[in-house]
């Protein structure tokens, strides 16, 4: 099973990091986008979803209610975005039990 944090929920996106232990979000991509709808406070609706990788690069996984679609690449400019945002520590499990 994939072990990864949500490190940020907005009503624009949201942030996964993948924690490097157990599968890669990259090869567990469906589950992890199943999950996130059904765990979600409002699942993913419209959110853009976003993870960081073991190698600390950004890039969007796209997806259409609900269903994973592709990956893509994030910009520069999102790059630095994203480095910006304090990462957490706690499971995506623990955070929405708080």
């Amino acid at each position: 099973m994939t072990n990864y944090i949500v490190n940020a929920v907005t009503d624009l996106f949201v942030l996964i990091e993948d924690t490097g232990t157990g599968k890669s979000v990259t090869n567990d991509v469906v589950r992890i986008v199943r999950d996130l709808v059904r765990t979600l406070p409002g699942g993913l609706e419209k959110r853009r979803l976003y993870y960081r990788d073991s190698m600390n690069r950004f890039d969007e996984i796209v997806h259409s209610s609900g269903e994973f679609k592709s990956f893509a690449p994030c910009t520069e400019s999102q790059q630095s975005f994203f480095n910006g945002i304090e990462f957490g520590t706690k499971s995506v499990k623990d955070q929405l039990r708080e």
